[in-house]
């Protein structure tokens, strides 16, 4: 019965396909051609070209959602549990360094377009080139505070927004400041920004945390130190 089956869908494919036109290689080429092109097209739309007034925004639209979420906390969500608003915060500011580690491993790395506009900053890491601001704002709405007041009730889901937009302000700081400024040695700031441009120079993937190397450490995809390596070379020798 089987293969009865199997004969019967191979004789309707083979009566199916001889009404299909048949394609020469030229037109097979040419679609082929066409589906590059228009790969090509739509990453080309994806790319995000330098743009001062989008990359500075994040710094001016940010503090003020921070002013007005500790404002809206104050004037009408107040719960009368101050304390636990301020871990919320504290616990938001931490929760932000695992968001800031998964995202760039997994979805600025391996995501297709996204890792693409990725590539134009490791390429040109001093070009102001933005996060799509309605991206940022997208996450922190529907991932952040609406799912944690659902959770928890404003109070907590205020602080908790509010602990994540600071943690991502300082790692867009942080960001700005490793690429533009100019470090004093000795500082985690100085620190932080050698094993950024590790990040960016090195063949092998890791040093993923950028405001923080702690889940990096945790998940083992710390970058070995070249100055560290060759300090104990000189010692040993």
């Amino acid at each position: 019965m089987l293969s009865l089956l199997c004969a019967f869908s191979q004789t309707a494919t083979e009566a199916y396909e001889s009404f299909l036109p048949v394609k020469n290689e030229e037109e097979s080429y040419d679609e082929s051609s066409q589906s590059m092109q228009r790969a090509s097209h739509m990453r080309r739309s994806l790319s995000r070209k330098p743009n001062a007034i989008a990359y500075y925004t994040d710094f001016v639209v940010y503090p003020i959602i921070t002013v007005g979420l500790i404002a809206a906390y104050f004037a009408w969500g107040y719960d009368g549990r101050p304390l636990i608003w301020l871990a919320a915060i504290v616990i938001g500011t931490a929760a932000w360094t695992l968001v800031e580690y998964l995202i760039h491993r997994f979805v600025l790395h391996h995501v297709v377009y996204i890792r693409d506009m990725h590539v134009q900053h490791h390429h040109a890491p001093t070009e102001l080139i933005d996060t799509p601001i309605w991206l940022s704002l997208f996450f922190m709405v529907a991932a952040v505070l609406l799912p944690s007041w659902w959770a928890f009730g404003f109070g907590v889901a205020s602080g908790f927004t509010v602990g994540m937009t600071l943690g991502y302000l300082t790692y867009g700081t942080m960001h700005h400041a490793m690429h533009h400024w100019r470090i004093p040695h000795g500082t985690y700031l100085y620190r932080a920004k050698r094993w950024h441009a590790q990040h960016h120079a090195s063949a092998d993937e890791g040093n993923y945390g950028v405001s923080s190397l702690f889940w990096d450490h945790l998940f083992g995809t710390v970058l070995p130190d070249p100055a560290m390596k060759s300090r104990r070379r000189r010692e040993g020798g």
